[in-house]
């Protein structure tokens, strides 16, 4: 238990929300396959883009004006997937992003808000885990705004 919390949840996350975790969400062993795999990359930003909808014809002008269509969120207190790993995911999409649709770089686009169709949060003071740590309410409110 001492482990997955320090893994997954924020150090303010009670032991026992940690362990009914545990017996419900976690496999009863762990794989070397999934830590192995986030050493390469696994998806392909372009193809992510267009799978999101956007290209040259289906939006006019700069990725400025694009409603997102892309959700980045990180977890303040995640040590598997640190904000700063999770903002350069943002900004590797909304490069991407910008490479469909012939738009100009920025520089400041691995930041939180809203770029180029690709919107990135974070969900302060919450782990991993975020949808089961005790900041499970703000990440369910930043996908809810996300999707309407």
């Amino acid at each position: 238990t001492r482990l997955v919390k320090q893994a997954f949840f924020c150090d303010e996350c009670p032991d026992e929300r940690v362990r009914e975790f545990e017996t419900r969400e976690m496999a009863p062993y762990e794989s070397m396959a999934l830590p192995l795999a986030t050493f390469s990359m696994f998806a392909n930003p372009e193809k992510i883009v267009r799978a999101a909808g956007l290209s040259k014809s289906s939006e006019r002008g700069s990725g400025e004006e694009l409603r997102p269509r892309v959700l980045v969120i990180a977890g303040e207190k995640d040590k598997l997937m640190k904000p700063e790993e999770m903002g350069k995911l943002a900004r590797l999409l909304r490069r991407s992003v910008r490479l469909v649709l012939g738009s100009v770089a920025r520089e400041d686009d691995s930041h939180e808000g809203i770029r180029d169709g690709v919107e990135f949060r974070v969900v302060r003071g919450s782990g991993h885990q975020m949808m089961n740590d005790i900041h499970w309410e703000e990440c369910a409110e930043k996908i809810l705004r996300f999707l309407q």
